[in-house]
């Protein structure tokens, strides 16, 4: 699965039969007569006006589109507006992007709202390690920064800066922490992900 869910549903669906000469599809009447000989189902046709498909729109969240046959044996794949948006944040969303969500201090509800289970489980995942691994800094930062401030005290800043400098990896939060900055934005971009790998590859 990437977007629709078919559930348990195993079926061969026949679309069309076309002839190689011509290139024209088969008529619904003869269609269905073919589907009963493979004993297998027919997709679903409706008759539309020009104005009719100008305006086509559709409440239905499990399907992809429709493909239009005009007369002339033309046909034209038409995706549904739910769709295309779930295809794009399927296919388009990568671990980064939840980082850049989080660092912005931005809700992940635009992410998962109305989306398969298993892309929000991903997302819920990816972001619940995200902030595991910022929890677990800032905690070391803090812990790291109490112990030296409890021996220094209102020593001057440089001893302050003697001490961090054994602090490589957390020195310059260290001194944003001293100088009474914010560091968050620090942290965050320590914890930036270096794969940029999205859920689930596009399927076309």
């Amino acid at each position: 699965r990437i977007v629709l869910h078919y559930g348990d549903t195993e079926a061969l669906v026949l679309l069309d039969v076309v002839n190689n000469e011509t290139g024209h599809g088969l008529p619904r009447s003869e269609l269905e007569l073919e589907a009963r000989i493979l004993g297998c189902d027919i997709v679903a046709s409706h008759t539309l006006t020009a104005d009719q498909l100008a305006t086509y729109s559709s409440d239905e969240t499990n399907r992809e589109g429709v493909v239009v046959r005009f007369e002339d044996g033309l046909r034209i794949k038409i995706k549904l507006g739910e769709y295309c948006r779930l295809h794009r944040l399927i296919t388009g969303v990568n671990a980064r992007h939840i980082w850049e969500y989080l660092k912005d201090g931005r809700s992940l509800d635009d992410l998962i709202d109305r989306v398969p289970d298993e892309f929000m489980n991903w997302v819920n995942q990816t972001a619940g390690e995200l902030r595991d691994g910022y929890a677990q800094v800032d905690g070391e930062v803090r812990r790291t920064f109490e112990r030296i401030k409890s021996s220094l005290g209102d020593a001057p800043r440089k001893a302050y800066a003697e001490q961090f400098k054994h602090q490589p990896a957390l020195m310059g939060i260290l001194f944003l922490m001293l100088d009474g900055h914010d560091y968050s934005e620090t942290i965050w971009k320590q914890l930036r992900p270096k794969s940029a790998d999205v859920f689930a590859v596009a399927d076309e």
